[in-house]
C-alpha cells in the first residue's frame, strides 16, 4: 500500500519546468523559477496578498454562483421547474439532466416569429461588421495623431479629450431625433455607419500602440523606395494587430450583449440581446423557463469559447520588435 501512494505522489507531484535558451548557438536547459506569488514573499507581504487571494476567491465564486444555477435550471423539465417556482424550490438541483431543453431552443424559442437562428444570424451581422467597420477609423486617426504633426493637431487633441470627458447621459433624446431626421432610424447600414466614431477611448489605446512603435522601420522603408501606404499596411499595422484583435474581441463582446441600441435605433431586426429580452417580459404568462435558460447559456458560449483560446494572447503585455544594433 506504501508503494502505491508512493508511486501515486510521484506522479502528481509538481515537477520541475525546463525551459531551452540558445547562449552561442548551444542549446542549454534550464530549471524555470516554479516560485508561486506567496513563496516570493515573505512575513507582511505574505499575509496581504493571501488575504487578496481568498477575497477574489470568494469574489470569483460569487459570481459563478448564479451561472452554475443558470446552467442546472437550464437542464430542469420544464413542468418541474415550473413546480419548483411555485413552491419556492427553484435552486433545488434536477433529478434528472434534460439536455433536449438546448435542442428546443432552435424550435421552440422565438418572439413573433422569428427563431432563434434568424436571431443568431443578425446577431452576427450586427456584430462583427460594424465593429471591424467601427475599429477601421480609429486605427486610421490614433496612427495619424502618432506619427505625424500637423496644423491644429493640439486643438483637435483637445477637443476629443474634453468630448470624452463630458457626460453622454443627456444626449440621447437629441441622438435619436438627429437619426429620425438624417433618416438613419431603423436602416440597417445607416446604423453600421451611425456607430462609428474616430475619438473614443480605443482611438487613446492605439495612439499609445503606435507611438511605441519605432520610426525607424518607416525610414527603411521610405529608402528602399516605399510609400506612406507601404509603412502603414505591411509595417506599423501588422505589429499592432495584437493590440487591435483585442480591442475588436471587447468590442465586439460588448456589441452582441447591446440590446439597448438595437431597441432604441433599430428595432426591425431581433438580435440575440434583444430577443432574448423581449421573450424574458413573457415568461411569467407563457412558461419555459428552462428553454430561455438554454437560450442564454447558448448565447453566451461563442464568446466563452473565445476567451478560453485568447485569454493568455489578451493579457499578455510584452512586445517584441525587431531592430537590432
Amino acid at each position: 500500500m506504501k508503494d502505491f501512494f508512493v508511486g501515486l505522489w510521484n506522479k502528481i507531484k509538481p515537477k520541475k519546468v525546463i525551459r531551452k535558451v540558445y547562449i552561442d548557438g548551444k542549446k542549454i536547459k534550464v530549471p524555470r523559477d516554479n516560485q508561486t506569488v506567496l513563496t516570493k514573499r515573505k512575513g507582511v507581504e505574505r499575509v496581504i496578498f493571501g488575504a487578496v487571494c481568498v477575497f477574489f476567491t470568494i469574489y470569483a465564486l460569487a459570481l459563478l454562483y448564479p451561472l452554475f444555477y443558470l446552467i442546472v435550471n437550464s437542464l430542469e423539465d420544464t413542468i418541474l421547474y415550473s413546480m419548483k417556482e411555485m413552491q419556492g424550490k427553484a435552486l433545488e438541483l434536477p433529478q434528472k439532466l434534460h439536455f433536449s431543453n438546448y435542442v428546443k431552443v432552435f424550435s421552440e424559442l422565438n418572439y413573433e416569429d422569428v427563431n432563434f437562428f434568424e436571431m443568431l444570424f443578425n446577431t452576427l451581422f450586427y456584430t462583427f461588421i460594424p465593429t471591424a467597420y467601427g475599429l477601421f477609423w480609429p486605427t486610421l486617426n490614433g496612427y495619424v495623431f502618432a506619427k505625424f504633426n500637423f496644423k491644429a493637431k493640439g486643438v483637435l487633441y483637445a477637443i476629443a479629450i474634453t468630448c470624452m470627458t463630458l457626460p453622454i447621459m443627456g444626449t440621447g433624446g437629441a441622438a435619436f431625433k438627429l437619426r429620425l431626421d438624417l433618416g438613419m432610424y431603423d436602416n440597417r447600414w445607416a446604423f453600421i455607419i451611425g456607430g462609428t466614431g474616430a475619438f473614443d477611448s480605443r482611438w487613446l489605446i492605439l495612439l499609445g500602440i503606435f507611438k511605441g512603435i519605432p520610426w525607424s522601420y518607416a525610414e527603411a522603408v521610405y529608402i528602399d523606395g516605399g510609400n506612406d501606404f507601404t509603412v502603414f499596411f505591411r509595417i506599423m499595422l501588422p505589429q499592432a494587430l495584437p493590440a487591435i484583435a483585442v480591442l475588436y474581441i471587447t468590442a465586439a463582446e460588448n456589441q452582441w450583449n447591446d440590446y439597448a441600441s438595437m431597441l432604441l435605433y433599430h428595432p426591425s431586426d431581433l438580435t440575440l440581446a434583444t430577443g432574448l429580452y423581449y421573450i424574458s417580459s413573457q415568461l411569467q404568462r407563457t412558461g419555459g423557463h428552462t428553454i430561455y435558460y438554454a437560450g442564454l447559456v447558448l448565447s453566451a458560449l461563442p464568446f466563452v469559447i473565445i476567451y478560453m483560446f485568447s485569454c493568455e494572447s489578451m493579457m499578455k503585455n510584452v512586445s517584441i520588435g525587431g531592430l537590432k544594433g
